[in-house]
């Protein structure tokens, strides 16, 4: 960082200044984060009208080269960031909130460093000011703590690095081109994996996502299962019932995930006592043994059936006032 930049920042104290950038690492309150992506049954360096996912995919590194070094599509499963959510609005992603600081200035990215301190690598994309490769993947396989990082390029070709808890962040699939995967029939990686399967399509564990995956959810998605004429009400969720028990079974069966319904129908009931610190630790009795995840803009609280009529209600509208929350089970 230049010395003129932020001269009055650079006229604090050390200590002062190590604080601010702890302060910018999840600025998100909690540890358990919410992040955004497109999947796709292909890999690309860029969109192309064929296919045509806006947003920067992530760059895993590659099993075995290329027979062509420039060829722009390839097999296997692959995610890109979006820029925004199907409602338009822009990507509230957790890692997007302090993915800048791997590369702002050596103390930022010390920063990063200290919080992750079990960081893997999964991507080596040459780029100005990256930060040194602490660990390959699999370095801390089965140790609390793992976080995964990869790179991608976002429209200007800026070369950014986001980074993820393995075991407590949630991966939320966007709904758009969800159905557009071929989960039967997924070919095999020149990349490392998102999943981590073996040609037996077990998991073996060596995967970039971790297990607790979510996508959105309406009512009416069990149609598809019940044989019914199908009314999606969520914008962007479209799937054939084929295409919806194929994912479920890759999932859970390959992928071994946990899947997370988010339902906009539910809302908190009127009565039900709320807490200050949710999610931070000191949580009222309703919440003590929910699971919690947040977005930038979103508090995710789980909701399990029997707490539907009570401390949770259907909504036609589809979202509390607030604007705020939303439920999932």
């Amino acid at each position: 960082m230049a010395p003129d930049t932020f001269p009055k920042f650079l006229q604090l104290p050390k200590e002062i200044q190590i604080l601010i950038w702890e302060a910018a690492v999840r600025p998100v309150p909690g540890d358990r984060h919410v992040h955004r992506f497109c999947i796709a049954d292909y890999r690309v360096l860029q969109p192309t009208p064929i296919k045509p996912i806006q947003g920067g995919f992530l760059r895993l590194l590659r099993t075995k080269k290329f027979e062509y070094e420039s060829v722009n599509i390839a097999s296997g499963l692959s995610l890109a960031v979006p820029t925004d959510d199907v409602a338009g609005n822009p990507n509230d992603s957790v890692y997007l909130t302090d993915s800048f600081l791997w590369t702002f200035c050596k103390e930022s990215r010390q920063a990063m460093e200290r919080r992750f301190a079990r960081n893997e690598w999964w991507s080596h994309v040459k780029s100005p000011f990256h930060p040194e490769r602490t660990a390959e993947p699999g370095r801390y396989i089965g140790q609390k703590g793992a976080a995964h990082t990869a790179s991608y390029q976002d429209n200007e070709g800026t070369v950014k690095h986001i980074t993820m808890d393995f075991d407590n962040d949630l991966i939320h699939f966007d709904p758009r081109w969800l159905g557009s995967v071929d989960w039967w029939h997924i070919s095999p990686s020149v990349f490392l994996s998102l999943f981590g399967e073996r040609p037996s399509h077990e998991r073996s564990g060596f995967s970039f996502i971790g297990s607790n995956i979510a996508m959105d959810y309406d009512p009416s998605i069990m149609d598809i299962l019940k044989n019914r004429r199908v009314h999606y009400n969520q914008r962007g969720l479209r799937m054939t019932r084929g295409a919806f028990q194929d994912m479920i079974i890759y999932l859970l069966d390959v992928a071994k995930a946990t899947i997370w319904y988010i339902d906009y129908s539910l809302i908190q009931a009127q009565h039900t006592p709320r807490s200050s610190e949710e999610g931070v630790g000191r949580q009222d009795s309703v919440y003590a043994t929910k699971e919690v995840f947040r977005s930038n803009d979103f508090v995710y609280t789980e909701v399990k059936r029997e707490d539907i009529g009570t401390s949770w209600v259907v909504s036609n509208e589809g979202t509390n006032s607030s604007g705020t929350e939303t439920a999932f089970d």
